[in-house]
């Protein structure tokens, strides 16, 4: 291209620009684009602003987390992100309290659990076992027994303490005198079941569908009694005979029977020592029969332990006036030994590999 034709097409190029600038559509169009980049950039500063006020507020309250439209919140806990963590259990385990917390036996050997504080009331393993709920004189505390980190979770308010978890793993249950608390562990949040005057719930168990076991005393006599999660009127399963002290009630895994330990509690003046006996009844309240005697005591001071595991094992902790010996009962009642501890005892759940 020549130098003149160079000339006149960059003239040509400077003239189209000019009439571009001087059009009112074009130069109205322009205007609206620059609004909307003025306006996206006030609005991202009002969100700094808004951001940096919450942080300093956060600061202010001590550290509690502010909630922030414009921030998306953080995914909650829940048991099944909770099982990614646990280490991998190919059998269940049969945990008794010991001196110095819980001891755990199963095919890997006798191990000690950690986290867990020697005076232990009663405490139950999650659904998936990765955490273990218990009860001191006190508190009731959370913990995961394979790395020790516990947090407690809320206040105990019976001598009893008992402590189970719901069946998705998101809550754990207690109870006071006239209630049942179920306790969101994430949050601590706290919702309450209101039960009959004058029941004080000795232990509880939840079945796969939602309903609490529990057994609660009386003026004469103790009973077995379920009640809806969600609350509702309760139903006695089975009456004691009088004078029989009940504890540790257990759903099986199907739902179909209760399990639980008694002793005999005469009215004499003096402590008695007395059978400790498994007994089974249908969740119906019907056949209700003794399936073991496993010792004898008088039990001051510690309430030897029932539980029955998810795959149907039953396992107590017996007790005389010189030792504790824990045992897995068969279903003819049959005895053979699994190992020493004391009080409450649990099992915890195998977690496939």
């Amino acid at each position: 291209m020549r130098l003149d034709e160079l000339a006149r097409a960059a003239a040509e190029d400077l003239r189209e620009s000019a009439d571009r600038d001087l059009d009112p559509a074009v130069s109205l169009g322009r205007l609206r684009r620059t609004r909307r980049r003025r306006k996206a950039a006030w609005l991202t500063a009002v969100a700094a602003v808004v951001v940096a006020t919450a942080v300093a507020a956060s600061d202010a309250l001590g550290g509690r987390r502010a909630v922030l439209p414009l921030v998306p919140a953080e995914p909650t806990r829940t048991a099944a992100s909770a099982r990614t963590t646990a280490p991998p259990r190919p059998d269940e385990a049969f945990v008794v309290r010991s001196g110095t917390g819980l001891l755990s036996w199963s095919s890997r050997g006798l191990e000690t659990l950690h986290g867990i504080e020697a005076e232990v009331r009663s405490f139950a393993f999650s659904p998936d076992g990765s955490r273990v709920a218990y009860g001191t004189p006190t508190s009731i505390v959370v913990a995961d027994p394979d790395t020790g980190r516990s947090e407690r979770l809320a206040a105990c308010r019976t001598d009893a303490c008992p402590v189970t978890w719901t069946p998705d793993g998101l809550e754990v249950l207690t109870s006071s005198p006239g209630l049942l608390r179920r306790i969101e562990v994430s949050t601590g949040v706290e919702r309450t079941v209101a039960l009959p005057a004058g029941w004080d719930p000795l232990s509880l168990d939840v079945s796969r569908e939602g309903l609490v076991l529990m057994v609660v005393g009386g003026p004469d006599t103790g009973r077995l009694a379920t009640v809806p999660l969600s609350g509702g009127m309760p139903a006695v399963v089975h009456t004691l005979p009088r004078a029989t002290f009940g504890f540790d009630a257990r759903w099986s895994p199907d739902g179909r029977r209760v399990a639980w330990m008694s002793k005999a509690e005469p009215d004499l003046p003096s402590v008695s020592v007395s059978d400790l006996v498994v007994n089974v009844v249908d969740a119906d309240g019907g056949h209700a029969r003794r399936l073991a005697v496993v010792g004898r005591c008088a039990c001051l001071g510690h309430t030897p332990g029932l539980d029955w595991s998810p795959r149907g094992r039953l396992a107590v902790m017996s007790s005389d006036t010189r030792t504790q010996t824990a045992f897995e009962v068969g279903p003819a009642g049959k005895l053979t030994r699994i190992g020493g501890g004391s009080g409450p005892v649990a099992w915890r759940p195998a977690t496939p590999g």
